[in-house]
């Protein structure tokens, strides 16, 4: 009996003293693996919910090139509080109401804005959520800070996907 309880101790001890498993990498993930990522369903609940502006969306399928434009979002598990829980729900389900593949659209599950990604040094991550627009490759704006700075009747993420295009 002794020995099953020195063995229980060691085993113990050793997971105890293990270096901790959390990733200092961002997990890329695409449109359908983030809507069931388990911890996440308030992403799939806002995205669903969304009914992206028709007039709006026409003008994006225009002038929206997937060849040319990709969107990167970075999120955490803790995005599903304030009022900012909707942006990228909302965002993605923009990006597939015009038609934009889903190839297009590129989202990394971060637990840090220090993780790592491949466009760390390319974009600033400064909070969650965050989500750039891609121009051949190249990072043109943040959608978020676009969002923000729009007049209030005009705050929609269609409104800063046709800012973002036209700079």
């Amino acid at each position: 009996m002794k020995i099953y309880r020195y063995l229980i101790m060691l085993f113990v001890l050793l997971v105890a003293c293990q270096e901790s498993q959390v990733s200092k990498d961002g997990v890329e993930h695409t449109l359908s693996s983030i809507r069931v990522e388990p911890g996440l369903s308030w992403f799939d609940l806002h995205y669903r919910e969304y009914a992206p502006n028709d007039s709006m969306c026409n003008i994006i399928k225009d002038v929206y090139d997937p060849s040319v434009y990709s969107v990167v979002m970075f999120t955490s598990y803790l995005c599903n509080c304030e009022d900012n829980s909707t942006y990228l729900p909302h965002l993605a389900k923009i990006l597939t109401y015009c038609d934009i593949p889903d190839s297009n659209m590129r989202f990394f599950l971060m637990t840090s804005v220090d993780n790592e990604t491949p466009f760390k040094g390319t974009v600033a991550i400064n909070e969650f959520p965050e989500a750039y627009l891609f121009k051949n490759g190249e990072p043109v704006a943040s959608l978020i800070a676009i969002r923000d700075t729009l007049e209030y009747s005009q705050r929609t993420f269609e409104k800063a996907i046709l800012t973002a295009i036209s700079e």
